[in-house]
C-alpha cells in the first residue's frame, strides 16, 4: 500500500536513512514524496543518490513546510534547536514523529505546539536490516487514522508496538539499547568457543546465527524464554553445565541491572533536556 502523503525526514543518518530505505523497498511512499536533510558537514547530494530521494543540507524549515508527515531523526540534545527552526510553519493537520530518545511529548509540545499531532517512536539499529522492534506512543490530538499512518511507516522496518508514554524509558532500556547487550553476549560466547579451539570467524558466525535462530524460534512458537531454556537443558548435560556457570557469574542479575541502569539514565536525560 502506497501512502498518499509527503514525508520529510530531518536527519537522514543511520536511523533516518534506514527508515527511508525501508519505506521505498516496501513501496510505502513514492520517492518524489520523500525529502530529507542532513548536517551541513555531510555530502547531501551523495547521500541523496544513495537513498534515491532529494536530500539537502540543513534545509529543515522548507521540507517541514512541504510535508504532511515530519520525522525528527535527531539526537536528544538537537531536538530543541530543530523545533525552534520549524515551529512557526507547523500546521495542525501535520503529523510530527520524534525518534529522539528520552525526549517526552510535553517537551516537544512546549518547544513546538500542543495543537500538532505528535508521536514518539523508539526503534533500534536493527531497522537497518528490517527487523526493528519499534515502540510508539502519541499525544491526545492524534486519532485512529494518524496511528494507522505511523504504524504503516514503521512496519516497513520491523514490528510495531503501541505503548503508553510512561513505558518508553523501559522500552529504550530494553529494545533501544538491547542490540548492544546482544552484541556483547555474542562476542563473549564466541570468545569462549575460540578458547576451545574454534577459528575466530567461525566462532563469531556460529554465535550470531545461534542468536538469530533462537530469537526466531521464540517469536514464531510464542514460547516463553524459560520454556525454551528448559527444553534445551538435559539433566546432567552440557547445557546445564553452562547454565550453572552463568548462575555462578550472576549473569541474569547483571542483565536485569543493565536494563534498569539504562532506564534510569533515560529518565535522567529526559529531565536534562
Amino acid at each position: 500500500m502506497t501512502l498518499d502523503r509527503k514525508l520529510a525526514v530531518i536527519g537522514a543518518g543511520n536511523i533516518g536513512g534506514a527508515l527511508i530505505r525501508g519505506l521505498l523497498d516496501a513501496k510505502r511512499f513514492d520517492p518524489q514524496n520523500i525529502r530529507a536533510t542532513v548536517h551541513p558537514s555531510l555530502p547531501a547530494k551523495e547521500i541523496g543518490e544513495q537513498l534515491g530521494v532529494v536530500v539537502s543540507a540543513d534545509n529543515n524549515a522548507e521540507i517541514a513546510q512541504w510535508a504532511d508527515v515530519i520525522v525528527l531523526s535527531v539526537k536528544p540534545y538537537q531536538i530543541q534547536e530543530i523545533l525552534a527552526e520549524i515551529k512557526e510553519i507547523l500546521r495542525p493537520e501535520q503529523i510530527l514523529i520524534s525518534l529522539a530518545a528520552a525526549v517526552p511529548i510535553t517537551t516537544i509540545e512546549s518547544a513546538g505546539s500542543s495543537s500538532i499531532k505528535i508521536f514518539r517512536a523508539m526503534p533500534n539499529l536493527a531497522m537497518t536490516v528490517g527487523t526493528s522492534a519499534t515502540a510508539v506512543c502519541a499525544n491526545n490530538v492524534t486519532d485512529a487514522e494518524d496511528r494507522t499512518i505511523v504504524e504503516n511507516i514503521f512496519e516497513t522496518v520491523g514490528r510495531v508496538y503501541t505503548v503508553d508514554e510512561d513505558m518508553m524509558h523501559a522500552v529504550t532500556a530494553l529494545s533501544g539499547s538491547g542490540p548492544a547487550y546482544v552484541a556483547l553476549f555474542a562476542e563473549s560466547l564466541a570468545t569462549g568457543a575460540i578458547k576451545l579451539g574454534l577459528p575466530a570467524n567461525l566462532a563469531v558466525e556460529l554465535a550470531e546465527q545461534m542468536i538469530l535462530g533462537s530469537a526466531k524460534l521464540l517469536l514464531e512458537t510464542g514460547k516463553h524464554p524459560s520454556v525454551l531454556r528448559d527444553e534445551v537443558s538435559t539433566p546432567g548435560g552440557t547445557t546445564v553445565a553452562g547454565l550453572e556457570e552463568l548462575d555462578r557469574g550472576k549473569v541474569s542479575d547483571a542483565l536485569q541491572a543493565a536494563v534498569e541502569a539504562a532506564g534510569a539514565r533515560s529518565l535522567e536525560l529526559a529531565k536534562e533536556i
